[in-house]
């Protein structure tokens, strides 16, 4: 079986921009699509509710995602993370962990670095 990768991700420190490489199925294509971000660091108003926290803003359009890092792992705005019957993590929050904001703790959850 020929399994297709999810993506991948590249973090520009000097720039402060995430580029996010996804691809889709389109009949016997596949499609590859990439978006760039711009990662801005804020702190939340209540650790409890998440210890850390990012503002993802979508070069293309504007669109503004917040992901916190909480107990269980990063949470994001984004509808797919909100509304994901499958309970995985979205794409945003796939892209900070394997771009470094947060590494995985021995029992697998992710942690600030």
């Amino acid at each position: 079986m020929n399994e297709q990768p999810r993506g991948r991700v590249s973090w520009n420190q000097a720039t402060g921009v995430l580029t996010i490489v996804t691809f889709a199925k389109r009949g016997p294509k596949t499609v590859e699509k990439k978006e760039l971000y711009d990662v801005e660091q804020f702190e939340t108003a209540d650790p409890r509710v998440a210890r850390f926290a990012y503002k993802l803003t979508k070069h293309s359009d504007g669109k503004v995602y917040e992901i916190g890092l909480r107990d269980f792992g990063p949470e994001c705005s984004c509808p797919h993370h909100t509304f994901n019957p499958n309970g995985g993590p979205c794409k945003h929050a796939r892209a900070m962990v394997a771009a470094g904001f947060f590494r995985s703790k021995p029992n697998g959850v992710p942690d600030v670095v």
